[in-house]
C-alpha cells in the first residue's frame, strides 16, 4: 500500500504552491527547497511561472511525477488526484487539506471517492487533513519547525499534525534527533498501523531507526497494530506511544465486575502492554522516553547520580528508591580516594555530590570511577549552572564520557536559561538527547520494562483449542443469548481445567440436605436467578446442621427473582478473581486480581489481551500490589502462583474457544499454598 514515492520520491510537484510562506503552500515550497531535496520540483499555480525558482508550469504541461502535495481548497483535490494519477504518473499524494471526514457527510463522501481514485491507480495516500512527511529526502511539512534529521535518530508518526509539531519542538529543545516524521491525518488509506507495518516491513539492522515514537488517537485495527508493533520490538527497536481519545462520558453499566473494570484506557493499555510499548500520558513524556531509549537502557537496576547540587540528587533518588531501583552506596579504597581528588565538602556515597565549585576534571574522574568500578548499571549526571561562569568544558566533558561509555550516561540539565548556550553546544557537538527535569527522567526510569510476548502462544496451543472448542460448542450451541446457567458455567470451566466446588442446583431441599450431610464441614446456599446475589441478600454462608439449612434454604426461595438454590461446599482460602470482557475493536480483555468485594473496592486487578501465555499471566500475576500474598507475608504461607497463572490461561483458552462469550467472572477463587477453587461464576454469552 505504502509505495516509494512517499518516502523517496524523485521528482514533486506542489498543487497550490505559494510564494507567501504563511501560507500552507508557501509554506511547504520555503520548507522543500533550502532543505536539500535534490529531485525534480514543480509548483502548480495558475498566477505564476516560477517559485524562488522551481518552474510552475500549467498543468497539461506538466512533467511526470512521483508525488503530489496538494494544498489547494477540499473541493479542488478531487479533480487533481483524478488528473495527476490518470495522466502525469503521480502514484503519491500527499494532502493537506482539510474539509473531509471530519466535516461531516459531504466531506466522508469527498474522501470516499478520492480513495476510490487513490485505489483504482494504484497510489498510496497520506491524509488528508494531514501537515505532511519529513524524510531525509524532502521536507514535505507545514507545521512547526525542520529539526536537522538524522538516521539515528526517531521515527515519529502522528495522527494529530498539532501534536506532531509541538512534540517536535519539545524534542529540538531537548536535542532529541529525528530520522523521519509522518502525519497521517484522517488516515483515509494510511494509518498509524500501516506505518508502523511499513517501517517493520523495511526494517533493516544496520540503517533504520531503533526508536520508534506514536501519537495515536483512534486505533483503527488493534491487530495489525499489535502484530508489528511486537515485532519491531523483537528486532531491537523501542516504541513510545501516546494514545489520546481513551476518556468515555461515564462508567459503563455492566452487570459483571469484569465488565466494569473494561473501559477504552484498560483496552489501550492492554494492547501497548502485549506489544511490549512503552505507554506515556504526555508530549513532555513521550519526548523524555524517546531521549532515554536512544541512551541506552541499563541492564540492571542499579543506578549511580552525580550532581553538583544536593537537592536534584535527592529528588531522583527518592523516585528511584521507591520503585524498586538500587542507588547503592559506594565504599571502598576506591571511592575514599576518589574524595580525596574532590573539593571538601563533596560526598561519593551515592548520590555523589561534588558542589558547585566541581570541575570539568572532576566530572570525568568520577565517571571513570563509576564505569571501572561496575557497581551501576547507569549514571544519571545532573548539571546546571548558576549564571557565574561557563558549563561548557563540564558539557564537552560529559560528551566524550557518554560517547565512550559501555554503560548509559543520562545527561540532565536543569538550568535552560542560564546554561542555554552551552546546552545548544553540546547538542551541536554531540548529537544526542539531554533531560531538563531529573523527576521525569526518574519517572520513566522506574516505569517497568514492558515485555513483549506476542510470540508466545505455541503453535500446538492451536490444536489445543480446536479440541477445546468442540466440546464447548457443544455444550453451547442450543443455548440462547444472555447469561447461561449455573450448571452450564460449572460444565465449562470443568472443560477447561479449572476445578469447581461440589456443588447442586436444586429446588428441592430434601436435596440440599442430602448434599449437606456429604459435607466435609458446612455449606453455602445462592438464589439462581439474580445477577447481583450479594446485593439482594441471595447468599448465605456456612451453615450447618438441618434446621439452619432449611430456614435459610426458605428465605432465600422468598428472595424475589430466585428460581433455583445453588448448594456448595465451603472452602477456606484466600480470595481471588480471573475474569474477561469482549472489548470492541480490541478482543477480548483477560483481567486477574484480588476476588471478592476488593475487585470493586481496590480494584488490584491486572489485564492483557487474549491469548494470553504462561509468561504473560505470570507478569499479570507479579504486577498486582497484593503479590506479596503469593509469596508469604508475616508468616503466613503463600498462595500457589503457578497454579494461578495456569488458570490464566485456561480461561484465555476457554474464551479463543468460545467467542461468543462477552463477559465471564470467576469471583472468587478461593486458594491456599497447593489448590485453587472456582466458587463463583457468571458467563454471558452473544452472539
Amino acid at each position: 500500500m505504502i509505495n516509494s514515492s512517499i518516502f523517496t520520491p524523485g521528482s514533486i510537484v506542489i498543487v497550490g504552491a505559494s510564494k507567501d510562506p504563511s501560507k500552507i503552500g508557501g509554506r511547504i515550497l520555503h520548507n522543500i527547497v533550502p532543505n536539500n531535496y535534490t529531485g525534480k520540483l514543480f509548483g502548480i499555480n495558475p498566477k505564476e511561472k516560477s517559485i524562488l525558482g522551481i518552474p510552475c508550469p500549467a498543468l497539461e504541461d506538466l512533467p511526470d511525477c512521483e508525488l503530489a502535495i496538494l494544498c489547494v481548497p477540499a473541493e479542488y483535490t478531487e479533480f487533481y488526484v483524478s488528473e495527476l494519477a490518470g495522466k502525469h504518473g503521480v502514484k503519491g499524494f500527499v494532502i493537506l487539506s482539510g474539509g473531509f471526514s471530519e466535516m461531516g457527510e459531504a466531506g466522508t463522501a469527498l474522501q470516499t471517492r478520492i480513495l476510490e481514485l487513490v485505489s483504482k491507480y494504484n497510489c498510496s495516500l497520506i491524509g488528508p487533513n494531514c501537515t505532511g512527511v519529513l524524510t531525509q529526502t524532502y521536507a514535505g511539512i507545514f507545521a512547526g519547525p525542520i529539526p536537522a534529521l538524522n538516521p539515528a535518530g526517531c521515527d515519529f508518526v502522528s495522527g494529530s499534525g498539532a501534536t506532531a509539531a509541538f512534540t517536535v519542538e519539545q524534542g529540538i529543545l531537548q536535542g532529541l534527533p529525528f530520522s523521519q516524521i509522518i502525519t497521517v491525518g484522517n488516515s483515509a488509506q494510511i494509518g498509524v498501523e500501516e506505518i508502523l507495518e511499513h517501517w517493520d516491513q523495511k526494517f533493516n539492522q544496520e540503517t533504520s531507526s531503533k526508536v520508534k515514537l506514536v501519537y495515536v488517537e483512534t486505533i483503527k485495527n488493534p491487530e495489525k497494530f499489535l502484530l508489528h508493533a511486537s515485532s519491531l520490538i523483537q528486532k531491537g527497536c523501542s516504541i513510545a506511544a501516546l494514545k489520546a481519545g481513551n476518556s468515555s462520558a461515564g462508567q459503563r453499566a455492566a452487570s459483571s465486575h469484569t465488565g466494569a473494570l473494561s473501559n477504552p484506557v484498560k483496552a489501550v493499555e492492554a494492547l501497548f502492554r502485549k506489544a511490549g510499548i512503552i505507554n506515556c500520558s504526555s508530549r513532555e513524556e513521550l519526548v523524555t522516553t524517546a531521549a532515554y531509549c536512544l541512551l541506552g537502557k541499563p541492564s540492571g537496576k542499579r543506578i549511580g547520580i552525580v550532581t553538583h547540587a544536593g537537592g536534584p540528587g535527592v529528588i531522583l533518588t527518592d523516585i528511584l528508591s521507591n520503585n524498586g531501583y538500587l542507588v547503592p552506596e559506594l565504599t571502598g579504597p576506591v571511592f575514599d580516594d576518589l574524595k580525596k581528588q574532590l573539593y571538601p565538602g563533596s560526598s561519593v556515597k551515592n548520590p555523589i555530590d561534588f558542589l558547585a565549585t566541581g570541575n570539568a576534571d572532576q566530572l570525568r574522574l568520577i565517571l571513570q570511577t563509576l564505569k571501572k568500578s561496575h557497581l551501576v548499571d547507569a549514571v544519571v549526571v545532573i548539571f546546571g549552572s548558576p549564571g557565574l561562569t561557563s558549563v561548557e568544558t563540564v558539557y564537552t566533558t560529559l560528551e566524550q564520557e557518554i560517547q565512550s561509555s559501555e554503560i548509559p550516561i543520562y545527561p540532565v540539565f536543569p538550568s535552560v536559561i542560564t546554561a542555554k548556550k552551552e546546552m545548544e553546544t553540546f547538542t551541536k557537538i554531540s548529537h544526542l538527547p539531554f533531560f531538563l527535569d531529573e523527576a521525569v527522567l526518574g519517572n520513566v526510569i522506574h516505569k517497568e520494562k514492558p515485555v513483549s510476548i506476542h510470540s508466545e502462544t505455541p503453535q500446538s496451543n492451536s490444536v489445543k483449542i480446536n479440541i477445546l472448542a468442540k466440546s464447548v460448542q457443544k455444550l453451547l450451541e442450543s443455548k440462547p443469548n444472555g447469561y447461561l446457567t449455573p450448571e452450564i458455567c460449572t460444565q465449562l470451566l470443568n472443560i477447561a481445567g479449572i476445578p469447581t466446588t461440589r456443588e447442586i442446583v436444586t429446588q428441592s431441599l430434601d436435596e440440599i440436605i442430602d448434599f449437606a450431610s456429604q459435607a466435609k464441614g458446612s455449606i453455602a446456599l445462592k438464589s439462581v436467578g439474580l445477577l447481583h446475589k450479594s446485593d439482594a441478600g441471595g447468599v448465605s454462608l456456612n451453615l450447618q446442621g438441618k434446621d439452619e439449612i432449611s430456614r435459610e434454604y426458605q428465605r432465600l426461595m422468598d428472595v424475589v427473582g430466585t428460581t433455583h438454590i445453588q448448594a456448595q461446599d465451603m472452602v477456606a482460602g484466600t480470595e481471588l478473581f480471573i475474569g474477561a470482557v469482549f472489548e470492541p475493536g480490541f478482543g477480548h480483555m483477560i483481567f486477574c486480581g484480588l476476588g471478592g468485594i476488593f475487585v470493586e473496592v481496590l480494584q488490584d486487578t491486572a489485564s492483557i489481551l487474549a491469548p494470553v501465555s504462561f509468561e504473560e499471566a505470570e507478569l499479570m500475576i507479579k504486577q498486582l500490589r497484593g503479590y506479596p500474598l503469593f509469596t508469604g507475608i508475616r508468616g503466613q504461607k503463600g498462595l500457589n502462583s503457578k497454579l494461578f497463572a495456569h488458570y490464566i490461561t485456561s480461561l484465555s483458552d476457554l474464551i479463543l474457544a468460545a467467542p461468543e462469550i462477552v463477559e465471564l467472572d470467576i469471583n472468587p477463587l478461593i486458594a491456599d499454598e497447593t489448590s485453587i477453587h472456582a466458587v463463583d461464576v457468571r458467563i454471558k454469552i452473544m452472539r
